[in-house]
């Protein structure tokens, strides 16, 4: 008997040729591709941010404090921006436009991984900003372009 599995719908069936039984059964998709489709998205996130790192290096003042940033992680839904301590040295205004570049860049990830629809995109996504394990911000429920920071 030979098994073909093949991921969607959560079906089996068999079928009868030239005497042998095959069974074609589909399955969900498992946590484990779900990892692999997340480890994919921050694979992504890290070379852009590596890539926006690399033109503030070079003086492109539209890659401005990209340095603040550590790393940018997608999981279970939710952006965590990890920030180090040059981040808190930036006023509001410098952070929230930092981190609307940020969260941009981002959801073309999201958006080109199916993760988000074009509204989800225009709206935003929330984001955890991290300073090592601690929280200092995040985005606003009622507007996910604005945020609330704690330090």
């Amino acid at each position: 008997m030979k098994t073909i599995k093949l991921a969607t719908l959560v079906l089996s069936s068999c079928f009868l040729f030239g005497g042998a039984i095959t069974s074609i059964e589909y399955q969900s998709p498992t946590i484990a591709q779900a990892a692999k489709k997340s480890s994919k998205i921050n694979k992504e996130l890290k070379q852009y941010l590596k890539e926006n790192q690399g033109y503030e290096k070079q003086g492109n003042n539209e890659f401005a404090n990209y340095n603040t940033i550590d790393s940018i992680v997608y999981k279970k839904n939710n952006l965590y921006v990890n920030v180090n301590g040059d981040f808190l040295n930036l006023s509001n205004a410098q952070r929230t436009t930092l981190l609307n570049k940020v969260q941009g860049t981002a959801n073309t990830v999201l958006l080109d991984h199916d993760k988000i629809d074009t509204s989800d995109y225009k709206k935003g996504s929330m984001l955890t900003i991290q300073l090592g394990k601690n929280a200092i911000g995040h985005s606003k429920l009622s507007n996910y372009k604005t945020y609330k920071f704690y330090k």
